[in-house]
């Protein structure tokens, strides 16, 4: 049996179903819009999430490119340091060379000077003692030969002779030979009654000391020579740098 639809039927069925269809259609463009906001809440995370993970790379990233930089700022001061200290090293150890080297040859000089005014003094002392010898000898042979002369004066009425050399004593002609520049007048001549015996001419005539140059030894050894009281010896320091010989 078909059952008739009235108009009124028809038209609210049709406004239900277009109800209804709206309704679906209003939740299936919910539904689609609910997962379109999910899915791009998901990649709005996803994308911060990235963000996030790749500032933190990049932080970290920096962070180990300024350790690393400040490691090498380190080791370069660190080198620079080291080589500065090395050139204060070999500055200093170079200034206490050259200090060295001025101080030896200061000492080489002040040694050298020493040494120079040493053999000056000795030089000056043998000349004084020379001198003097010199004057001892000269005077000794004044008195000599005024001695002689005395002794030898010819009385009244003789003959002046010169004297042989054979007759004097070894001393006196030693002196002679020494000072030829001494000699006796005999060119006054006259009368004797007979022959002049000259024998005693040269009996009382006394010896002259030995000289001291004559007397004079050679000194091996400064340590074996014996000064009297009051005297002293040479300082020994005087000669720690002289060469071995005599005298050493």
């Amino acid at each position: 049996m078909v059952r008739m639809e009235t108009v009124e039927a028809k038209e609210k069925r049709i406004a239900e179903e277009k109800e209804k269809e709206e309704k679906a259609r209003r939740a299936e463009e919910e539904k689609k819009a609910a997962e379109e906001e999910k899915k791009r809440k998901e990649e709005e995370k996803k994308r911060k999430e990235e963000e996030e993970k790749k500032k933190a790379e990049e932080e970290e990233k920096r962070k180990q490119e300024e350790a690393e930089r400040k490691r090498k700022e380190e080791e370069e001061a660190a080198e620079r340091e080291r080589i500065r200290k090395e050139e204060e090293e070999r500055e200093r150890i170079r200034k206490e060379g050259e200090a060295k080297k001025v101080a030896e040859e200061e000492e080489r000089k002040r040694k050298e000077k020493e040494e120079e005014e040493r053999k000056a003094a000795e030089a000056e002392k043998l000349r004084l003692a020379k001198e003097a010898e010199e004057r001892r000898m000269k005077e000794e042979e004044k008195r000599v030969a005024a001695k002689l002369a005395e002794e030898q004066k010819p009385e009244e009425g003789e003959l002046v002779e010169s004297p042989t050399s054979e007759g004097l004593p070894k001393e006196v002609r030693e002196i002679f030979s020494r000072k030829e520049g001494l000699k006796i007048d005999t060119s006054i001549t006259k009368t004797r009654p007979g022959p002049l015996d000259l024998s005693g001419a040269t009996k009382n005539v006394v010896a002259a000391p030995p000289s001291a140059l004559a007397t004079a030894r050679i000194i091996e050894d400064l340590g074996h020579i014996s000064y009297p009281e009051g005297v002293a010896s040479p300082k020994p320091e005087l000669n720690l740098n002289s060469k071995k010989g005599k005298f050493r």
